[in-house]
């Protein structure tokens, strides 16, 4: 008991506490930061989601009133293919800036794969024989499809987000014995 005392006269103690005080307010910000950077991802993501559906309307608006050129059709896809491998890539490093060794029960690897998979179905619903626009039956029923599809991808990640961050209990990403 005497070492004890000792220690705590010498400020052993005092500074163990300030080393782990410093520790805890560390993890805490990077986690914060974590989170920050997380959420900037997820509006970027929105944001480019309703870029893909402006351009989705623009396109297939204009083909259902007269026959859009070569040109237009490859600018389309181009803008498309291009936004939805962004939006893929930035979604893999949302999902790697969630991980986190206290929230063990996340199924990230689910989520990145429902992810790839509307991803996908976006853009094909959104560029599908878009070169032969005319040959295009129900240009309209695209536009919905692409717009349905990007509120799918928006709900599954903030479905995700809401297991990871604000602790909800969605079955398809969360494991309760995990």
């Amino acid at each position: 008991m005497d070492f004890l005392a000792d220690l705590a006269k010498a400020g052993v103690f005092t500074a163990l506490f300030a080393i782990l005080g410093w520790g805890f307010v560390y993890a805490n910000s990077r986690a914060l930061a974590r989170q920050g950077e997380v959420n900037s991802i997820t509006a970027f993501v929105e944001k480019m989601l309703q870029e893909i559906a402006d351009e989705t309307n623009k396109f297939w608006k204009a083909s259902a009133s007269g026959e859009p050129d070569p040109s237009s059709s490859k600018l389309y896809n181009a803008f498309i293919v291009f936004r939805c491998n962004f939006i893929e890539d930035k979604v893999r490093l949302m999902n790697e800036r969630s991980r986190s060794a206290w929230h063990g029960k996340v199924k990230h690897e689910v989520f990145e794969d429902d992810v790839v998979d509307i991803i996908a179905k976006i853009r094909d619903a959104a560029t599908l024989d878009s070169e032969d626009a005319a040959g295009v039956a129900d240009k309209y029923a695209r536009v919905i499809e692409v717009n349905y599809l990007s509120q799918s991808l928006y709900s599954t990640i903030h479905d995700f987000l809401r297991v990871r961050y604000m602790d909800g209990n969605h079955e398809r990403y969360h494991d309760p014995l995990g």
